[in-house]
């Protein structure tokens, strides 16, 4: 083969070329973007965080929320099994952060083996400042009639 006939090296490894351009411009955009959302602004850096609120809860008259027979199971007491299927629950929301919001309260009642559960979700009606509370009481539905068997309540609340 004389010179003139031979493919010249680009045309060789044309697809090569082509794969390593997409490639080089691909990783390039995807540096740029990362970069871009990953920086801060001037304004933001050293700042302190955004005043919020957050919350803890806890029956009304802080029994625990394990089984506790001084507290529990009769009419008055902070979880009361008001028929077979449901449960009343009586508890407290404090707002213990910097802000004033607006708690969701999501309550889980179950006994040990799951096999009686129930939840609720509890909003309140209105904005709770920093360092206050608010009670609240709350019928929940027990699986399969059981009421009188749940051992356990959660009480997880956050910002709405």
């Amino acid at each position: 083969m004389t010179e003139q006939n031979q493919p010249n090296w680009v045309e060789q490894h044309k697809s090569i070329i082509i794969l390593a351009s997409i490639a080089f411009w691909t990783m390039l955009i995807v540096v740029v973007v990362i970069g871009h959302t990953g920086s801060s602004s001037p304004s933001s850096a050293g700042s302190s965080p955004a005043p919020t609120a957050k919350y803890t809860a806890s029956l009304a008259d802080n029994c625990s929320m394990n089984y506790d027979p001084s507290c529990w199971g009769n009419i008055g007491d902070d979880v009361e099994v008001i028929n077979p299927a449901d449960l009343r629950i009586f508890a407290v929301v404090k707002n213990t952060g910097s802000a004033p919001g607006t708690p969701n309260c999501n309550i889980q009642a179950e006994d040990a083996s799951y096999t009686y559960t129930g939840f609720d979700l509890v909003t309140d009606k209105s904005a709770l400042q920093p360092g206050a509370t608010s009670t609240f009481s709350d019928d929940i539905t027990i699986t399969k009639q059981g009421a009188q068997y749940v051992t356990q309540i959660t009480i997880d609340c956050h910002n709405s």
